[in-house]
């Protein structure tokens, strides 16, 4: 396996750098805005919210699967079977 030409250059590269500083920032930010108890408390409304929408959604899949086949059903003469 060939090692990559680097144009004579070692190290990282400007923009790898540039990933690492934004990387780092959000992180930052993360956990600045975490550190308040308030922040924290609306973060776990928000994903508790999402795990009930979750737990619905299997629910509403079944009744729509049901409804489709039973409307397939009745375009198809009730058999089940196309022709």
């Amino acid at each position: 396996m060939r090692d990559q030409e680097t144009s004579g250059r070692d190290g990282f590269s400007g923009f790898t750098v540039l990933l690492w500083f934004a990387g780092g920032a959000m992180v930052g930010a993360a956990a600045a805005y975490l550190a308040q108890a308030q922040n924290r408390a609306h973060v776990r409304e928000l994903a508790q919210h999402t795990r009930d929408r979750a737990n619905g959604l299997a629910d509403a899949l079944r009744d729509a699967s049901s409804a489709a086949q039973t409307a397939f059903a009745a375009s198809s003469g009730g058999n089940g079977a196309t022709k």
